[in-house]
């Protein structure tokens, strides 16, 4: 069962729009949406163990490990409860999330097979096996652009494991680019440098696509 914080989901632009972005975040937020797109805010309430595909016994981390549970969950209920209040008929969908956020849409780009569009800001590409499992999985097979973003100072942190943040979340773009229509920034600041206006440029770029 998927439990949201709060009202759970908040949806901008549900009017005219034939493109919709589902979006994870932790906390709530409001976004610049571009015009011609549903921007669909989702909030985990169990956030680091639903937005986890896989076990970690890391310092700090909790419960870990529920992120294909969440994913096996969204499809059947919080998509289905969404696109049948929207006026029009979704022609493109999108995932993407916010740290965790970013890792756990990236899973679930690669298991439903409903995605058109993955996006991640400021994605945990730090967490142990990332890097590996979506170079080795058939990954965004219907998936046709990513969008990805990082804050410069992300890496400058005392956790040795998050310091990798940098140098993973390059060596998947990489991957990316060579398969797929790919944008990827590197923002000024850290982890909560601008968040609202980094969704959006997220949410602009599916727009656009």
């Amino acid at each position: 069962m998927i439990y949201l914080k709060n009202s759970g989901i908040e949806i901008y632009n549900k009017g005219a729009c034939s493109k919709t972005l589902y979006f994870l975040a932790a906390e709530r937020v409001e976004p610049p949406v571009p015009d011609g797109c549903c921007v669909v805010m989702i909030y985990p309430y169990e956030w680091t163990e639903m937005m986890t595909p896989w076990q970690h016994s890391g310092k700090g981390m909790g419960k870990t490990g529920g992120g294909a549970e969440f994913s096996q969950e969204f499809v059947p209920n919080l998509l289905t409860y969404v696109e049948n209040g929207l006026e029009d008929k979704v022609a493109k969908r999108g995932i993407a999330g916010y740290s965790l956020g970013g890792l756990e849409a990236f899973y679930m780009a690669c298991v439903e097979g409903i995605f058109d569009f993955a996006g991640s800001v400021s994605g945990s590409f730090w967490y142990p096996g990332a890097v590996e499992y979506f170079e080795k999985n058939p990954m965004f097979e219907r998936v046709r652009n990513v969008y990805m973003s990082l804050g410069e100072r992300e890496e400058r942190v005392k956790d040795p494991e998050r310091r990798t943040v940098r140098r993973n979340t390059d060596a998947i773009a990489e991957w990316l680019e060579a398969a797929r229509r790919l944008r990827y920034e590197i923002n000024c600041g850290g982890h909560f440098t601008d968040i609202e206006k980094r969704i959006g440029n997220c949410a602009g770029y599916f727009a656009g696509t």
